[in-house]
């Protein structure tokens, strides 16, 4: 990849042009020892569950036992949030196609 590239992306093409990104994850996808994004998630939905069970005694470990229902709500808070991150990327990519002329 050239300096100039980022994350794989000319810097004369947009990044809807340029394939080579995508081209990359599906070949990684295709990998027999790469997990499905399903079992993926899945496994990490567990993860989180089992940490967040643990999460009482965790804090009491570290003496923050009264923090329990804040940490608990911050938690629910960035698993509701966490969908706008992906529209606030959308918007973001779509703002770097923008001409500044006014010409699309």
């Amino acid at each position: 990849m050239s300096r100039h590239q980022r994350n794989g992306v000319s810097p004369n093409r947009g990044w809807r042009e340029d394939s080579g990104y995508l081209k990359q994850s599906l070949e990684f996808l295709k990998t027999p020892s790469t997990k499905s994004p399903e079992e993926s998630h899945h496994e990490k939905a567990t993860e989180r569950k089992a940490i967040e069970a643990r999460l009482p005694e965790i804090l009491k470990v570290a003496g923050g036992s009264s923090l329990f229902e804040d940490v608990r709500d911050n938690i629910v808070e960035a698993q509701a949030l966490l969908p706008y991150r992906e529209t606030g990327k959308h918007y973001l990519m779509m703002g770097y196609e923008v001409d500044p002329s006014g010409r699309s």
